[in-house]
């Protein structure tokens, strides 16, 4: 069952700077306390709105270094 709110993890872990998205998510999520899902992805564009279907709030986290 879904939450009403996702916290969308961009980024992919193999290369490291580009990790720092997921990172963050992850942390964000847990600061949430189970009361968001939490999704990672190495998608980015339009390949991203099936991922947002159903959730009422949405918070993107992505970073750059």
């Amino acid at each position: 069952m879904k939450r009403s709110a996702l916290i969308l993890g961009l980024g992919n872990d193999l290369l490291r700077d580009d990790g720092v998205g997921l990172a963050a998510a992850r942390l964000t999520a847990e600061l949430a306390g189970g009361k968001a899902d939490l999704n990672e992805t190495c998608l980015a564009t339009i390949d991203l709105l099936p991922l947002l279907r159903g959730y009422r709030h949405v918070v993107v986290v992505d970073a750059w270094l």
